[in-house]
């Protein structure tokens, strides 16, 4: 009986060598994991659609619906395409992956809707663009996302600082209704310290030194590229150091935009940033119709 009990352990022992020698390896394995994905190459064009077309509420220009080429959805009623704003959202950095080639584009206010309220066709490239509705009519401007973005950098200055952000300028700017600028639009921006201090700022006289263009004049459908804009972290009063945002506390940064061929600031166009990230890239829109507003789509630094 006591050799019976003995051997069984030993039986115990060799099946538990055995066993603790198939765990390991099956734990030095290496398993590959496989998502249904593709791959992002340099051939692949990559996109962001921005809603740009003029209205004056936003039930005029939600989009509950995109399709493109009659199947492919890529905004539904509980990821739509808003007035003013664009998709990919949630990530700055996010874009479509599709095929280069030509593509018609369907917008549809109503989910479940078979006629579309806005129908256009566009190309896309083998690079990073953002598709900008700009027009019931017309067919969606196409630009260049300018992709890579660079790195913010900071400029020391004595006791003080000056940290860069980028901005690219759209001209997207309807003089009336369905007519779109001939005129080229300069953009342009200026800093106020506030913390207590008055300072004045004159936002229609166009020779007023206290503006600085950004970039050069723009003919309706340019951009004018992502240009440094150098915003001091420290100003009058300003006594809590450098900052990497710009505070409506400490700093404001007012924009406007100059009609160069009439010379005179375009209606309602005055703008300000009130939290802007330094080292940051940002698209700045004009659009409208006989008036002015302003859609602040952001791009990260990598």
């Amino acid at each position: 009986m006591n050799r019976k009990i003995k051997d069984m352990k030993k039986i115990f022992k060799s099946l538990a060598v055995v066993l603790a020698a198939v765990l390991s390896v099956s734990a030095c394995s290496k398993h590959e994991i496989l998502y249904d994905a593709d791959n992002v190459t340099s051939k692949m064009a990559e996109f962001q659609l921005y809603n740009a077309i003029p209205s004056l509420s936003a039930a005029e220009t939600n989009f509950a619906t995109v399709v493109l080429n009659s199947t492919d959805t890529i905004a539904t009623a509980n990821y739509p395409l808003n007035r003013y704003n664009g998709i990919p959202m949630g990530s700055t950095t996010r874009f479509f992956v599709r095929k280069p080639g030509d593509y018609t584009i369907q917008c549809f206010k109503k989910a479940g809707s078979t006629t579309p309220d806005y129908e256009g066709t566009f190309t896309l490239t083998a690079c990073k663009q953002v598709v900008y509705l700009h027009s019931w009519t017309a067919a969606p401007i196409v630009k260049d996302a300018l992709y890579p973005y660079g790195q913010g950098t900071r400029i020391m200055s004595g006791a003080k600082s000056d940290s860069l952000l980028f901005v690219n300028f759209v001209n997207l700017w309807y003089s009336a209704s369905g007519v779109a600028t001939t005129d080229k639009l300069q953009y342009q921006y200026a800093f106020l310290v506030n913390n207590g201090k008055t300072a004045t700022l004159n936002f229609s006289v166009v020779s007023d030194p206290q503006w600085t263009n950004l970039g050069n004049p723009i003919s309706f459908g340019e951009q004018t590229g992502f240009v440094a804009v150098p915003v001091p972290n420290m100003g009058v009063g300003y006594t809590g150091g450098p900052s990497t945002r710009i505070t409506s506390g400490y700093i404001t940064v007012y924009t406007r935009t100059v009609d160069v061929n009439t010379n005179i600031v375009l209606p309602t166009s005055i703008d300000y940033w009130t939290s802007i990230g330094c080292g940051r890239y940002y698209n700045h829109i004009v659009r409208g119709v006989g008036r002015q507003s302003y859609m602040v789509s952001t791009f990260s630094s990598l």
